[in-house]
């Protein structure tokens, strides 16, 4: 499993080597106090981080339709986001909305309610998947 945060992480000890990290990586939402957690990242809206804690945009991050050769091959590329309808497409529960899939080129906005076979709040179980040449999946970039 490939994580965003793992190439930094021999940076972060060599600047502050009195650290101690436990580092948990999780698809769902935490709760920092019953989890006794100093910091969270969550990617996403922050909406649904609640209104108790401090919050810090620290970046942005684009989405992408991602779909594996053997599945094109297959089924076609979408060559319009009103394609995905008609298309197999993974469902990632951590995203409020989750069944509507919203992209903006400029100042179009489209938002199209999709559906698969497959609903999960396991981003590397849906990413397999679509590797695997199942179906489509909207991945953060």
């Amino acid at each position: 499993m490939y994580s965003p945060i793992a190439p930094i992480i021999n940076n972060f000890f060599i600047q502050y080597p009195e650290v101690k990290l436990d580092l948990r990586l999780s698809d769902g939402l935490s709760n920092l106090v019953e989890e006794d957690l100093d910091v969270v990242i969550r990617i996403g809206n922050l909406d649904r981080s609640g209104a108790n804690l401090i919050l810090h945009k620290i970046g942005s991050y684009t989405r992408l339709v991602c779909g594996s050769s053997t599945y094109f091959a297959k089924h076609g590329k979408p060559q319009h986001p009103d394609d995905l309808a008609n298309h197999n497409c993974l469902l990632f529960t951590y995203f409020v909305g989750y069944d509507v899939w919203r992209f903006k080129r400029d100042t179009e906005v489209c938002e199209i309610k999709v559906s698969g076979y497959l609903i999960s709040g396991n981003s590397e179980v849906l990413r397999q998947v679509c590797l695997d040449g199942a179906s489509l999946i909207l991945m953060p970039t």
